[in-house]
């Protein structure tokens, strides 16, 4: 949640900049209102996207441990606190979250309650709907609020019936509807805020060129804006004649901006939108090379070799039937003892899933995609460096931070009613792997004896 959001604000604070710095300038208005959309919707999908891009790596060997060795143990997980500030976070944001969906709702009604209520004209794509009592021109969706009285008696101006209309035909209230839904889920965001001043002034753009494209006397309806000029409406999802009349406003009527300017500035949106995608959707990923297959003789004479070295002096104790502890093996009824270096081939054959020389680790670490989905929880006990640690602490490493990375399933009987996550991983730094010399090969096998049991092989015996 925590990387999604980063990202997302990271995407629409570049994408505001660049609008207000370059593109609200210039008489670009259609393509304006796409790129502030875009742009919005982009920035809230970007976290979800992944474009893969493979490089070619040498393959590496699959990192096995000795089952015996040091038996793995399923940690049971400490304790932990309930985490009540997550609590009260979650308890204030559903509280404002539903206060907001509650209002835009009863704003929505009010609307329509208002459209209900007075008489209706069809005019062009719209519909006048015609109100008693003095009110400023302001459209919903389909429909045009107008005064009766001054609809009857003719004092609305032709150019206010093209502004309002034009609000209409081009569906300007579904991109406020859309920042207010957006608007409800992130309401904490302040970016969306701005997003919807940027939109609303679009608008007035947008439905200002058509007035003064159709009657090419500017000045006479920058008159007639001043003159309606008054307080705001206070209808969130409605387009009002004086929203915003502003400087901006009146020096974009007069303003012209070139082809070529057009194109320069349209392009360089585009590019910004390609970095952003380049930088948080590209991931790369090492394809394998594929590797040399020895021959199965010489892969047995190089193992015999090794195995040899390795488990030198160590006895083997098998036993017919035991127990494990976390420490030991509890066995009864001995069926064989004896040096690694007297055990036949037939012998060795029948223990090789327990007598085999572990390779040394090679250093590997995990994408930005794979620890997003470490931080869940949920689903995933950490550790790093051996130290169990919440989820979150892996936002404080970058993925060149991580030297190695590994996991297990914790099997259900293993899980706590407190912990139930079904996997567990331990992350290791540079340090913490280079201290336990995790890339040195072992020489030896770390103790004098080796004891199992015969129905072990169910549990430990490696593929």
């Amino acid at each position: 949640m925590i990387v999604f959001l980063i990202k997302s604000t990271i995407c629409k604070a570049v994408f505001l900049a660049l609008y207000h710095f370059l593109l609200e300038k210039e008489k670009i208005h259609v393509f304006n209102r796409f790129y502030l959309l875009f742009s919005l919707l982009f920035s809230l999908a970007v976290p979800f996207i992944s474009i893969p891009l493979y490089t070619e790596a040498p393959a590496e060997t699959k990192l096995l441990q000795p089952a015996i060795e040091k038996l793995p143990v399923v940690a049971a997980l400490p304790v932990e606190k309930a985490d009540y500030l997550a609590l009260v976070f979650w308890v204030i944001y559903g509280f404002v979250a539903s206060l907001l969906a509650i209002r835009l709702i009863n704003n929505i009604y009010k609307l329509y309650k208002k459209a209900a209520s007075g008489t209706k004209i069809t005019y062009g794509s719209a519909k006048l709907v015609l109100l008693e009592g003095k009110t400023l021109p302001h459209t919903f969706l389909g429909y045009i609020f107008l005064s009766k009285e001054d609809h009857e008696n003719r004092c609305i101006e032709q150019e206010l019936y093209i502004h309002e209309l034009t609000h209409v035909s081009q569906k300007h209230t579904y991109d406020l509807l859309v920042l207010e839904l957006l608007k409800v889920a992130y309401w904490f965001n302040p970016l969306l805020y701005l997003y919807k001043k940027a939109i609303q002034l679009n608008h007035e753009f947008l439905a200002d060129e058509a007035v003064t494209s159709s009657d090419k006397d500017v000045v006479k309806y920058q008159q007639l804006l001043l003159c309606k000029s008054t307080p705001h409406l206070n209808l969130r999802l409605a387009s009002s004649i004086n929203y915003s009349i502003t400087k901006k406003r009146f020096i974009m009527m007069t303003k012209t901006t070139t082809k070529a300017k057009s194109a320069i500035v349209k392009m360089a949106s585009v590019q910004v939108i390609a970095g952003l995608a380049a930088l948080f959707c590209i991931e790369s990923i090492a394809k394998e090379k594929p590797a040399l297959v020895p021959s199965v003789k010489q892969e047995q004479q190089s193992g015999k070799v090794t195995r040899d070295k390795y488990f030198k002096g160590v006895r083997i104790i098998a036993y017919k039937r035991g127990t494990t502890t976390k420490t030991k093996v509890i066995g009864e009824n001995i069926i064989l003892s004896k040096l690694y270096e007297e055990l036949t081939d037939a012998e060795i054959e029948r223990y090789k899933w327990l007598l085999y020389v572990p390779e040394p680790y090679v250093k590997k670490s995990p994408s930005l995609k794979e620890i997003e989905e470490f931080l869940n929880s949920k689903k995933y006990a950490i550790w790093i460096d051996g130290k169990n640690v919440n989820n979150n602490e892996l936002l404080k490493l970058t993925p060149n931070e991580i030297a190695y990375f590994s996991g297990s399933i914790i099997l259900k009987n293993a899980r706590t009613e407190k912990h139930p996550q079904p996997y567990q991983y331990w992350f290791w730094t540079h340090k913490a792997f280079d201290d336990a010399k995790m890339g040195v090969q072992k020489q030896h096998y770390g103790s004098d004896t080796i004891e199992f049991f015969q129905t072990m092989r169910n549990d430990y015996s490696r593929p």
